[in-house]
């Protein structure tokens, strides 16, 4: 069973996803683009990521990435890392596909907080 892709769920309906299928197809390609740039340790390249997805989206996830405690920055977000949290998110994108994310997003069960069991099983 993969819990990292529930937490990814629960992650995207927090702090992003409205439902209904309004907008996660793009969230879900702007999110896998903005980890992806994440180096495994250390610092991220923000000017990197600025011409890679612009200045403002870049820094639009920045800051939703930060309160969601995924980034962590010493004096600046300029140059954050990933906290373990934010390794785990980063995880999901390169395990599953963005139609697997997107399906795990549109089926999960509020009632229960999982999905069914063909989504999480590896």
């Amino acid at each position: 069973m993969d819990k990292s892709l529930i937490e990814f769920v629960e992650f995207e309906r927090e702090y992003l996803g409205f439902g209904y299928g309004s907008g996660e197809k793009h969230i879900i390609r702007v999110m896998r683009t903005f980890l992806l740039l994440f180096p495994q340790e250390g610092v991220y390249d923000y000017k990197k990521m600025e011409k890679m997805l612009n200045p403002t989206t870049t820094w639009f996830l920045i800051n939703i990435f930060c309160k969601a405690d995924l980034i962590e920055y010493g004096c600046s977000p300029r140059h954050g890392w990933l906290t373990d949290e934010g390794k785990v998110i980063k995880s999901v994108f390169e395990k599953h596909s963005d139609d697997k994310l997107y399906d795990s997003i549109m089926n999960y069960d509020d009632d229960f907080d999982t999905l069914p069991i063909e989504l999480i099983e590896e």
